[in-house]
């Protein structure tokens, strides 16, 4: 899944777990601790795969294990302070990633789409080949897929403007006036 789908998704879990949770939509700080938490894994991952210290760019971050040392060091570190609040949204985006990414795999009929949950325990990395005869249709769901994720990220779009979008604005400056 590439950036764009994941935050769509991440912001759409979010949203509904904040209505739940809090009742209200998401505030400024929070879709931004959010976003963060929607790419971190291959903030992480990628990189570390395409210079050879990783295998595949699903693996370490995109692990459930590794996810749940992190989220401990992060409350343990944030812990009585005004921004541990943030370690939820943070979560939700996360874990949102990696699950996202599982939905992705199945969809394109990939059989070691999960493993990478269970990173370092169990993991199977994929191979990149495609037989010539499905070379058409993959090329095919590939830019539907992509099609799917832009709809998608215009419509979070749009509902993160008509619910939190004008309230950031709103929310730096209330910041900036309060300093002066």
């Amino acid at each position: 899944m590439m950036p764009w789908g994941h935050a769509a998704v991440g912001y759409l879990c979010f949203t509904i777990l904040s209505r739940l949770r809090y009742r209200r939509s998401p505030t400024g700080a929070e879709v931004v601790a959010l976003g963060l938490g929607t790419q971190f894994p291959d903030i992480i991952d990628k990189p570390l795969a395409a210079i050879g210290v990783l295998s595949y760019g699903r693996s370490l971050a995109h692990s459930l294990l590794s996810m749940a040392l992190l989220f401990t060091v992060l409350f343990v570190l944030l812990r009585g302070s005004d921004n541990s609040r943030l370690l939820f949204p943070f979560a939700v985006g996360n874990v949102s990633h990696a699950f996202a990414d599982i939905g992705g795999s199945l969809l394109q009929g990939q059989h070691f789409g999960t493993t990478f949950l269970v990173w370092p325990f169990y993991f199977e990395t994929p191979a990149y080949t495609v037989p010539a005869y499905f070379q058409n249709e993959y090329v095919l769901f590939v830019f539907t897929n992509q099609n799917a994720q832009w709809g998608l990220a215009l419509v979070v779009a749009l509902l993160w403007l008509l619910e939190s979008g004008p309230r950031i604005g709103r929310e730096l400056r209330l910041k900036r006036v309060a300093k002066r």
